[in-house]
């Protein structure tokens, strides 16, 4: 149950090679945080703004970030480790997730990209908070 609870959560990128050799340079950065519990989440990220999240799926977990103007950013966690070396924290561990952006739509249709998420979780209430640090592919106007 834990196990498929910290699946159902989980979201990011993490920047795949052969993204970036599809449109070298056009990068830019995507850095930010978000809080949430279990599948719902809301932060405010680089190039997206304010936007409220929602992970679907277990295997592999996917997310949608959707923009206050609708756009939408997807993602699948292609790794996610949570730090369970001080039990002296319960409920709460740190964890370092990495995820690929999978597409998008409106200015982010066809986005690719990724990153690393760092943060919390309490893995009792599955709240969470984490700051992401990566790159998405250039947003089209």
């Amino acid at each position: 149950m834990l196990t498929t609870a910290l699946t159902v959560m989980m979201l990011g990128a993490l920047l795949a090679p052969s993204a970036l050799a599809k449109v070298p340079g056009k990068e830019v950065p995507l850095k930010g945080d978000f809080a949430g519990v279990g599948a719902e989440f809301s932060g405010n990220f680089s190039h997206l703004g304010s936007f409220d999240g929602q992970v679907t799926g277990e295997d592999p977990t996917t997310a949608t970030w959707t923009a206050a103007n609708g756009d939408t950013v997807t993602n699948e966690t292609t790794s996610f480790v949570i730090d369970f070396s001080d039990p002296g924290s319960f409920p709460v561990f740190p964890y370092e997730q990495e995820i690929e952006i999978t597409g998008g739509t409106g200015r982010f249709a066809e986005a690719f990209g990724g990153g690393v998420i760092t943060g919390t979780i309490d893995v009792v209430t599955l709240a969470y908070d984490g700051y992401l640090d990566g790159s998405i592919s250039q947003p089209g106007k």
